[in-house]
């Protein structure tokens, strides 16, 4: 679209929109709105010594770029999966300033694309948390039953802010196991191992571990 005029636009003199929630349904002229939203919200924080401290969106719907105390953070793409920002050098100690701007306009290679069969809702749609952890912790990880044999259980770990050779414990009391690995340079530490006695979850015994 051409921009043929600019106009300055105030928060403080803008309508009030609850979070998490969509715009269609709280603004009645928002209700078929495909484009973009700018949300701002003021909340105190305070730096913590020895954290690092992260922004986390449970979801939004479906373009997000974030900006707070008017620096660009980050951007995520994708209306239903959660994404974070490392802010820990941006916060300030007292009142901080989140800006926030969706885009839910449909493109080919957007989801929903062009023609979709569901209603293409907009806005910050999940929990927004300011989240502090300490500075090495971690970031990821995923145990499952190993593919390819019935008694063996792969995990795999990825740490934050550790060096290479940290230690990784893996403990499922109930099956007596208690393993341990060593992080590589990029965090990351894989496993496997058997297990004894395994019971699956089923509708009729849904066993968990």
């Amino acid at each position: 679209d051409n921009v043929t005029a600019w106009k300055e636009y105030d928060f403080d003199l803008s309508p009030v929109m609850a979070v998490p929630g969509d715009w269609n349904t709280q603004v009645y002229q928002l209700f078929h709105y495909e484009g973009m939203v700018w949300l701002r919200h003021k909340f105190p924080a305070a730096r913590e010594a020895g954290k690092r401290q992260y922004l986390y969106f449970g979801a939004s719907n479906y373009l997000t770029h974030v900006f707070l105390n008017g620096e660009h953070v980050g951007d995520h793409e994708g209306g239903y999966t959660p994404f974070n920002f490392d802010v820990t050098d941006l916060l300030r100690d007292g009142e901080n300033t989140l800006v926030v701007a969706v885009d839910n306009k449909r493109l080919p290679e957007r989801v929903p694309t062009i023609i979709c069969d569901w209603f293409n809702y907009g806005g910050i749609t999940r929990d927004v948390s300011l989240v502090s952890v300490p500075e090495a912790f971690v970031e990821d990880y995923f145990i499952r039953l190993d593919k390819d044999s019935a008694d063996r259980i792969s995990a795999d770990v990825r740490l934050s802010g550790a060096p290479a050779g940290t230690s990784v414990l893996v403990e499922i009391p109930e099956l007596k196991v208690r393993e341990t690995a060593s992080a590589d340079e990029r965090g990351a530490a894989a496993l496997s191992f058997r297990v004894k006695n395994l019971k699956r979850w089923s509708p009729e015994d849904p066993k968990l571990y």
